[in-house]
């Protein structure tokens, strides 16, 4: 079997121990370079023939001839926000950079580094999410035959925040808070259930927020449409997102596993206008169970909670407001009955909301990092 390589670095000399070979011997293969030989990667195809067949590999190979040059970081640029919790981190290689070593850490002094690897190329994706709302800072370091090049520059990114949360460089506001504590709150409620609502502060179920009362509408085993319908919120600009946050505890009666018998929604009303339903699509962390079927119920027909599972807990339930910055707001929980088979009802408690504001990492206009 006669034995020939191509690919070999230019100024470098290729040779084979022994050639030809005859099966089953072996041969090894030399690569002698000199000062001369082009650094970097190359690849070798390494034939093997006889009279009746060629048959080839293919081996790669790197000759370093210094230590690597520094990277140029890419992605995620520099003070970039808002990133995926696993963002595909990608660089330029230093001249006569064999692999990667990429770290990543929450600090700019690497002390508390979260991801340490190596990898052959030139892009990285993390095997687990990152935080949501965090800052991170990145670095990469060459590496080949010759050892460790330079550090590059560090890039700092923050990753997208957990929904109804800040950015990592804001704070959480407090707008509006009512636990109920002292009384209804300003609190009115209304109602077709013989004429009224049975919605009424109660103690039997506290918050796990603030304990004491709670507001309670049974789930009645009659018709009934019962609301609680909170004070004006004013919602103001540029603190955006804002969000509703309320503890509430559902036990209110299901039918299969995607519909309702009884119902509970949420309501708003925009600048004193009429009130409408909350679209699902505003419900940040507890979506509506499912369509109420229920044809006696008052909310037939609307995507809705209910909830008959056990055991069961307090939901903080996150509603996106952001559209209606700048107006003022009133809210109301609804919840509607069939005509037969009640259950113990539904509790709201600690209702607030928030938005996001003060820059906490830049206030000065530089970060001291």
């Amino acid at each position: 079997v006669n034995l020939a390589v191509s690919g070999q670095p230019a100024g470098s000399s290729p040779s084979f121990t022994t050639n030809p070979v005859t099966p089953a011997g072996t041969s090894a293969l030399n690569i002698v370079t000199s000062a001369g030989t082009t650094p970097g990667a190359a690849t070798l195809t390494i034939t093997g023939s006889n009279v009746d067949r060629s048959i080839s590999l293919t081996r790669d190979l790197f000759v370093s001839t210094a230590l690597p040059g520094v990277a140029a970081l890419t992605t995620p640029a520099n003070m970039a926000v808002g990133q995926t919790t696993m963002p595909t981190f990608t660089w330029t290689a230093g001249s006569q950079a064999a692999s990667s070593r990429i770290q990543i850490a929450t600090d700019a002094a690497f002390a508390a580094i979260v991801v340490d690897t190596t990898v052959a190329g030139t892009s990285y994706t993390p095997t687990a999410p990152l935080l949501n709302g965090q800052a991170y800072y990145w670095r990469i370091i060459g590496n080949n035959a010759c050892g460790a090049g330079t550090t590059s520059t560090v890039y700092r990114f923050s990753t997208v925040t957990a929904p109804g949360s800040c950015e990592v460089s804001q704070s959480t506001l407090s707008l509006y808070s009512e636990a109920f504590t002292s009384g209804d709150g300003g609190y009115s409620v209304s109602g077709t259930v013989a004429g009224t609502s049975n919605w009424g502060l109660s103690t039997a179920r506290p918050s796990p927020l603030s304990g004491g009362n709670a507001f309670k509408a049974v789930d009645l085993p009659t018709v009934a449409d019962q609301r609680l319908t909170s004070p004006t919120i004013n919602l103001p600009t540029g603190v955006m997102p804002l969000t509703l946050r309320y503890q509430n505890y559902r036990d209110i009666e299901q039918n299969g596993a995607s519909q309702c018998y009884d119902s509970a929604i949420l309501e708003i009303s925009v600048a004193g206008g009429a009130f409408t339903q909350v679209p699902g699509s505003r419900l940040i962390n507890d979506p509506y169970r499912g369509n109420t079927s229920a044809a006696s119920n008052p909310l037939s027909g609307l995507q809705a909670w209910c909830d008959s599972t056990t055991p069961r807990a307090y939901a903080d339930t996150l509603v996106d407001l952001s559209s209606h910055a700048g107006n003022a707001v009133q809210l109301r929980w609804r919840q509607g009955s069939d005509s037969s088979v009640g259950k113990e009802g539904w509790y709201v408690d600690d209702v607030r909301v928030t938005g996001c504001g003060g820059d906490t990492i830049w206030a000065n206009g530089f970060d001291s990092n």
